[in-house]
């Protein structure tokens, strides 16, 4: 299971970017907002994005953000009833998250319906099953809220976050430690290992 590649961007299909990690030339499908993100960056210039691997009985598919936060949006949407990978796709490339509160709470729902590939209809049920999910989806965003809030670390952390978390350390506490590791320290691994001396 893939959960996030860093290389560089050999170039963009549609809906799509190429990624060269090295040795393998992945194809990951991103949001048109990660889109317009990656083709700011430099041809040289690393990038990480966090990976949803997707598996269904004929298909298989990268899927690929900026940020865990919006990986976790993505899972949490495919799971809801009539709404698969495109049109979660689809749905993060147009809503913002102050746009799935507004929607979760009832509020400016009628925005669905300016999205492609959703009608009037589809809007209903999406409408219904956000709601249904609200508490999902507060608390998602919630931890993007706090995260704006903590201090900054080295933007190749995101991984090595993920990875203590799993381990089940608090973020804060994960944050201040890798505060303590030098910055000329930027091998994932590495920076893992360093953060668990200061835990």
């Amino acid at each position: 299971m893939i959960a996030g590649l860093r290389g560089n961007i050999s170039h963009f299909i549609a809906g799509a970017v190429i990624l060269d990690t090295g040795s393998v030339f992945y194809e990951v499908q991103i949001p048109l907002t990660v889109m317009e993100v990656l083709s700011r960056k430099k041809k040289d210039e690393k990038i990480e994005l966090f990976i949803y691997h997707y598996f269904s009985q004929n298909d298989e598919r990268l899927y690929g953000f900026l940020d865990p936060v919006s990986r976790e949006l993505f899972r949490e949407m495919i799971a809801l009833n009539g709404v698969g990978p495109v049109l979660a796709l689809s749905l993060l490339s147009h809503l913002s998250m102050e746009n799935f509160i507004e929607i979760a709470e009832g509020r400016n729902a009628e925005i669905l319906e300016k999205i492609p590939r959703v009608g009037k209809k589809t809007a209903e049920v999406l409408l219904f099953e956000i709601k249904r999910s609200k508490n999902k989806f507060l608390k998602i965003i919630s931890i993007a809220e706090q995260k704006k809030e903590m201090p900054v670390v080295t933007s190749g952390d995101d991984l090595v976050i993920e990875a203590l978390l799993q381990l089940g350390y608090r973020e804060a506490s994960i944050k201040k430690a890798l505060e303590q590791i030098p910055t000329e320290i930027d091998n994932t691994a590495d920076r893992i290992r360093q953060a668990l001396r200061f835990l």
